[in-house]
């Protein structure tokens, strides 16, 4: 049944003074004289996922009945609380039973999230030994192709090989550039 149907059956003359949550509970909710009373309290058989509400008047006389869903078999015992005579208290488990459904329903959403984490986490860290890898045999090319043209390497003090490459190198092009203007071949003419 929608959502509004069940606010319209509610507040259909005549209106009930109190409501009874599924039978076997028995579980009354007085009805408050608020405005919106009517929103209110089909918030409340929606969180408390009643399957049958009744609606009563001021003698406790049942108005009419609604059955909101099919009652589901029961898979675990149900638990067998007092349901209190207060009107504090029984919003207090009102809320409480709605809070614990909605941690419930965001449970699995939460579980959804951080398994797809988990998933980009370690597809970071492959990706990352990937790089490292290849980081390491181009860095070994590097250093057979260096013994190759017999490149003096000298050790550099952080054991970088590029920092060592240049501080090699460097004297060679600083040569090469001076022997081509000794040449006459100024890259600027």
């Amino acid at each position: 049944m929608s959502d509004s149907q069940v606010k319209k059956w509610l507040s259909r003359a005549p209106c009930p003074a109190r409501v009874r949550v599924d039978e076997s509970d028995k579980k009354v909710i007085v009805v408050s004289n608020r405005a919106n009373r009517w929103s209110e309290l089909e918030k409340s058989l929606l969180a408390m996922s009643a399957t049958t509400v009744e609606a009563l008047n001021a003698q406790g006389e049942v108005l009419r009945v609604m059955q909101l869903k099919e009652p589901a078999e029961p898979t675990h015992e149900p638990q067998k609380e007092e349901w209190p005579a207060s009107e504090q208290a029984q919003m207090a488990m009102v809320i409480t039973a709605s809070n614990d459904r909605a941690a419930s329903r965001h449970e699995a959403i939460f579980k959804m999230s951080f398994d797809a984490l988990k998933e980009m986490y370690q597809a970071c860290l492959q990706e990352l030994r990937e790089t490292q890898r290849r980081c390491a045999q181009l860095e070994s090319a590097l250093q057979r192709e260096l013994e190759r043209q017999e490149v003096a390497v000298p050790a550099a003090e952080d054991e970088n090989l590029i920092s060592g490459l240049v501080a090699a190198i460097m004297p060679r092009l600083m040569a090469g550039g001076d022997a081509a203007k000794a040449n006459g071949k100024d890259e600027h003419q």
